[in-house]
């Protein structure tokens, strides 16, 4: 029940997403009581594929850096 999990939250999401839709992604980021939660959209089909039309853009490597990033800063090692 996302309603109950208030931990940091990081949504990620792909601007030419076929399976996933923006509204989707927006309301999962709406829905989460998180005080400390973000979205972050990347270009790329669905899972950062290469989009199909051109100029294709893989949106992997961007979104692996963020997340990286995001989760270095909220859990550092000890």
């Amino acid at each position: 029940d996302l309603k109950k999990l208030t931990w940091p939250t990081l949504v990620v999401a792909f601007s030419g997403d076929n399976v996933l839709f923006k509204i989707a992604t927006d309301a999962i980021f709406e829905a989460s009581p998180a005080t400390d939660k973000q979205l972050l959209t990347f270009d790329g089909d669905h899972m950062g594929l290469p989009t199909l039309a051109e100029p294709k853009v893989e949106g992997r490597p961007p979104a692996l850096a963020a997340v990286g990033k995001w989760i270095a800063e909220r859990f550092p090692r000890r």
